[in-house]
């Protein structure tokens, strides 16, 4: 919903120039941030009798030797390829699609922007609900279900922007954006579970940071090029082009994804879960 009301940035902007929507949101966003610092709290972790664990009974994480256990693992690799790839392909829609459309079908600055991103992010507000839910009943029958809903989701998500980026009309190009945002939502709504799957549990959380840092700067260089074409009057719809075939990549990159054949899922599980090296070894009972 608030990707969806991005749009409204150019809206402002028209009529009270860039650097309100700026000062706005981020006044907004910083509000927003304390109240997350005091109201959002931490679990504290339980044994498995039910008492609460000290923070020196917590086993200590250090990023050297999440890193170790990460990178040590080739599906995580190919995790970050596929979510840095895909973050040069999603952003690169999402940074350029309103220039797009305001110089394509001649809107103005706030219906282009609305237009890019109410209609794409609406669909993939469905769309991680039916991703989701999807993973989660096939997982239960098929091993790799969870990884291979995005990879569905990706490989219908390109002809999505391919047609965005080659039609002449306003309404074909809305069409596409919604296939777009609704299939391709479907790796949003599953990439933490599928990390889960391949990453040891104590690092899940620096696996995330990692798979996200990659994908931002992959996503920054994507708005970058993105304007290196518009100084070399380059027509911007090629970057959409890049990003089908990005997505197709992405795909290709997480069928060959396989879970760890260790992995626990946390559902119904006790509040103390092995790692995958315990369970290898044989330390837990």
């Amino acid at each position: 919903m608030g990707s969806g009301l991005g749009g409204l940035g150019g809206w402002l902007a028209e009529r009270h120039g860039w650097a309100y929507p700026f000062s706005l949101f981020g006044l907004v966003g910083i509000g927003y941030a304390f109240i997350l610092a005091f109201l959002l709290q931490d679990a504290r972790p339980q044994s498995d009798q039910g008492t609460k664990v000290t923070g020196s009974a917590a086993s200590k994480v250090r990023f050297a030797e999440a890193c170790v256990s990460l990178f040590g693992r080739k599906s995580f690799l190919l995790a970050m390829a596929f979510w840095g790839l895909l973050g040069l392909a999603s952003l690169g829609v999402v940074g350029w699609m309103p220039t797009y459309l305001k110089e394509q079908f001649h809107l103005s600055q706030g219906r282009a922007g609305l237009s890019a991103t109410g209609y794409l992010q609406a669909a993939a507000l469905v769309g991680v609900l039916i991703g989701g839910i999807w993973a989660d009943r096939w997982s239960r029958t098929h091993q790799r279900g969870r990884i291979l809903v995005p990879v569905i989701g990706l490989c219908c998500a390109a002809p999505g922007i391919l047609l965005a980026a080659s039609t002449g009309l306003f309404s074909v190009a809305i069409a596409g954006l919604i296939v777009y945002g609704l299939a391709a939502s479907f790796a949003d709504a599953n990439m933490m579970p599928i990390l889960c799957l391949v990453a040891d549990r104590r690092y899940r959380a620096t696996g995330y940071g990692l798979l996200n840092c990659c994908a931002c700067l992959a996503g920054g260089l994507t708005i970058y090029l993105g304007g290196l074409l518009r100084d070399g009057e380059v027509n911007v719809s090629l970057i959409f082009k890049l990003a089908a075939v990005g997505l197709v990549g992405c795909a290709l990159l997480m069928f060959f994804v396989k879970p760890h054949p260790l992995a626990v899922e946390l559902t119904d599980t006790p509040a103390v879960v092995p790692t995958l090296e315990e369970q290898s070894m044989g330390s837990h009972p």
